[in-house]
């Protein structure tokens, strides 16, 4: 019982093969790919044989298919004759004369089939040409019969002399191309050639003519697989009789036209599913329609408003059949026709600032590339919508209307962009959406800012914890002006070395690379590409996908938006390091003018890619660029030192510009404290309040940002509890240090990401530092721990005077850090 019921699962997934082979080629493609990457519907697997013992799907798979090619063909050829026989009562002379040369045709068609599992590849070649030769000499006769009327007479190659000639096409269709052009090829030409050699040439003629018409069908439709030629050769061979009946002359006309047929039907049950989508509900619907069963026919009308109707009931079950259409049918225009209605239905609902907030969650599973008219212009929509949600979420009055001055900004220049869509109606539809949602902005800044300013409390505008982004933080980024002037200088050299910018954790190397857009010349085009998202990608592809994402995105947000070309995605998922090379040729072209600064941040999580996928391609990819690429300069930024990386690095940075970012200066970090926007009150610091933040912090930008952070929140606390006069009582030295528990507090995960980078030996040195005792510098091994510390930015050391002699004391570099040093004594104590 348990083998019947195990050969009845076999025969199941021989029927979905044949099945997918001629009805849904694209899931059959996907199929196959998770057997192995490589595997198409064409190509025959006894190829790569070689990994059947580890692959088992592919060995089962490439049984199934063979098994499939030898007998499906088998019946068809013998099944037909035998009925075409009967119908023109011949059957005597089909048996005593057809039969037995088709039956020789058979058996070489088996012994090419069982040949074409080897991989005698000279034996393969002479099969293929030798039959070829044969086959247009039999095409060409029977082509001029049909065109000029003339008379093929293939009886002769069914003489008793010829027997062998059964036997050897059999053999030579098998093993050249029977199994390598897949189950609808292989089925389809077997059939044909079975009754072209050794039925009848009349009635090969017709089969002849539907091939034409349906290989030029599936052509025009793009699949290479062959669908439903199999099919419709059998179905062919069964019922057409002799071309000489005038009858047959109506079935030859009539045949061809079988795919319009099951169109015309098709068009009939997608009517019916779309009144009762009108009449119901059209969710429940989408599984019936045609092309979840049949993923390639002709256009079908209907399916946009069905779409659109049901993604309005059941939202996720839509977009998933919207994918299925894009993925696996021959439907394009229909989802993306569908995502472009959805799209602008949902952006036109929007009323409140609420709405528009919510909106990019609510299409977030739109597609990034279905529409190359429209596709830009939903991204917009997009990050503008991700804006106001910013803005949205600020609990500061001052915040959200500030906030909200991107958003309107990108709506303007959407406004003025409109010209560009080719469309007018989508165009009209775009125009009036874009213009509610700027009324709706500016009417919700208008009363953010009279609320900020009716506000007794302190606006809060310091920015402590992500990088700092220009089009929110404005002018909140201080100093490094120095800094962009080296990279602009060592970027546009003759021929550009790589650049390093390296620095402690929260520096601010992510926040300069950002502003860096802003702060050098147009002539050279900085493309950030945050590596710590790009570690996320187990696989090569992964990699290369987010990297096209990530230039992509950044050059459209640039402040002199760049559209740049995108690669080839076949070519993308086939090499990817080699079409990203060809890409980055592309933009050259495309922007000769210009030259390109890759910014690599978290440049050292490219170590983990390479540890993932065992590969480094990326590291040669990078190499490539700065050999071969003068128009693109690569800029690795992290906090490790070139000396601290594995060694396969070294080839990668051999010629490096290093560049350190630290802490500000103190009239940077003075200019951060009381003027970290244009219009802010000034005069709510004492002085000795802003000299005991710069000290504090020791001038680094993220604990200034988090120390005057924390500073407002406090005071406006206290303005709210207590009534507090800002004016009057001034931030205060004593505020600063009543904020200082909270800092450590908020500034935890920095501290601890400190913690981490110090070893044990390292960190006890710290803890007797803290107790009192200073390093022993005449200890090697104390001597090297301070070393690498000072490197760290954690220690310093200075020249002391004690009793008329100098003498060398070492003292951590920002007070806030020997605090955290101190918490930690007391949390073990």
């Amino acid at each position: 019982m348990l083998r019947y019921s195990k050969f009845l699962a076999y025969l199941a997934e021989c029927f979905r093969i044949l099945y997918w082979a001629y009805f849904k080629p694209y899931t059959f493609a996907k199929w196959l790919r998770n057997i192995h990457p490589e595997l198409n519907p064409i190509d025959n697997p006894f190829k790569i044989k070689a990994e059947f013992n580890r692959n088992l799907p592919l060995s089962r798979y490439a049984e199934q298919v063979w098994w499939i090619t030898a007998i499906v063909p088998t019946l068809l050829v013998l099944l037909t004759g035998l009925i075409y026989a009967t119908i023109n009562r011949e059957l005597q002379l089909y048996l005593s004369s057809t039969l037995p040369n088709s039956l020789l045709f058979i058996i070489g068609w088996w012994v090419g089939l069982w040949l074409a599992r080897g991989e005698n590849q000279k034996l393969e070649k002479f099969f293929e040409w030798s039959f070829w030769i044969s086959f247009l000499v039999a095409a060409i006769g029977v082509s001029t019969g049909l065109i000029f009327q003339l008379e093929f007479d293939l009886e002769k190659l069914q003489q008793p002399g010829s027997l062998a000639l059964g036997i050897w096409l059999g053999v030579a269709w098998g093993v050249s191309l029977g199994i390598g052009w897949g189950v609808a090829w292989g089925i389809a030409w077997s059939v044909f050639l079975g009754f072209l050699f050794f039925g009848d040439s009349n009635l090969a003629s017709v089969v002849a003519v539907t091939f034409l018409w349906r290989i030029a069908w599936v052509l025009a439709s793009g699949v290479a697989s062959g669908i439903a030629l199999g099919v419709t050769a059998g179905v062919a061979l069964g019922i057409v009789s002799d071309v000489s009946d005038e009858r047959s002359w109506l079935i030859l006309i009539a045949f061809p036209l079988i795919p319009i047929f099951l169109w015309l039907l098709e068009l009939v049950w997608i009517t019916f599913i779309y009144i009762l989508s009108q009449l119901g509900n059209a969710a429940p619907l989408l599984p019936y329609l045609p092309s979840c069963y049949h993923e390639q026919t002709f256009p079908l009308p209907f399916m946009v408003q069905i779409i659109v109707k049901a993604h309005q009931e059941k939202p996720l079950m839509t977009s998933k059949m919207i994918k299925y259409l894009i993925t696996s049918t021959n439907k394009q225009k229909v989802p993306s026709k569908a995502i472009t209605q959805i799209v602008l239905d949902s952006l036109h609902k929007c009323e409140t600032l609420r709405d528009i907030a919510e909106i990019k969650n609510k299409l977030n599973w739109i597609f990034s590339d279905y529409s190359k008219d429209i596709n830009w212009v939903i991204i917009r929509f997009l990050d503008i919508s991700q804006d106001v949600c910013q803005s949205y979420e600020e609990t500061s009055p001052y915040l959200q209307y500030k906030f909200l001055e991107k958003p309107i900004s990108a709506l303007e220049s959407l406004l003025n962009s409109i010209s560009l869509i080719k469309n007018p109606q989508i165009a009209t539809n775009v125009g009036t959406i874009a213009q509610n949602w700027k009324t709706i902005l500016i009417t919700a800044k208008r009363i953010l800012r009279e609320r900020a300013v009716e506000s007794e409390e302190v606006r809060q505008v310091y920015i402590a914890g992500n990088a700092l982004d220009p089009e929110t933080a404005k002018q909140r980024f201080k100093g490094r002006i120095d800094l962009f002037r080296k990279i602009q200088t060592s970027a546009l050299e003759v021929n550009p070395p790589a650049l390093l910018l390296y620095g402690g954790r929260r520096t601010g190397k992510t926040s300069a690379l950002k502003y860096l857009p802003y702060k050098i010349g147009s002539d050279l085009i900085p493309l950030l590409v945050d590596i710590q998202g790009a570690a996320s990608a187990e696989t090569l592809i992964g990699f290369a996908e987010y990297f096209v994402g990530e230039i992509t995105y950044k050059a459209r947000r640039l402040p002199q938006p760049l559209y740049l070309p995108l690669p080839n995605k076949e070519k993308l998922e086939k090499d990817p390091f080699i079409a990203l090379q060809f890409w980055l040729a592309d933009i050259e072209t495309a922007f000769p003018q210009k030259k390109f600064l890759l910014c690599l941040d978290e440049y050292e999580r490219l170590s983990e890619i390479i540890e993932a996928t065992g590969s480094k391609a990326p590291l040669n990819f990078f190499r490539h660029i700065l050999q071969h690429r003068p128009n693109w300069v690569l800029l690795f930024s992290g906090f490790h030192h070139l000396e601290e990386l594995p060694d396969y690095w070294s080839d990668c940075l051999i010629n490096t510009h290093s560049f350190s970012i630290t802490y500000l200066s103190s009239s940077e970090a003075r200019e951060l404290i009381l003027h970290p926007i244009d219009d802010f009150a000034d005069d709510i610091y004492e002085d000795a309040a802003v000299e005991h933040i710069i000290y504090l912090t020791r001038c680094q930008p993220f604990l200034v940002q988090l120390m005057c952070y924390e500073l407002v929140e406090f005071v406006n606390s206290d303005i709210r509890d207590n009534q507090r006069n800002i004016d009057i009582s001034k931030i205060s030295q004593a505020d600063v240090a009543r904020v200082i528990p909270t800092v450590l507090v908020r500034a935890d995960p920095y501290f601890r990401e400190l913690r981490r980078s110090f070893t044990d030996d390292e960190l006890n040195l710290l803890f007797r530092l803290v107790e009192g005792e200073q390093p022993q510098l005449e200890d090697k091994m104390d001597k090297n721990l301070v070393r690498s510390l000072v490197r760290k930015e954690i220690l310093q050391r200075e020249t002391v005077c004690v009793n008329d002699s100098e003498t060398t004391h070492i003292r951590f570099q920002v007070p806030l850090v020997q605090k955290y040093i101190e918490k930690l004594i007391e949390e073990e104590m």
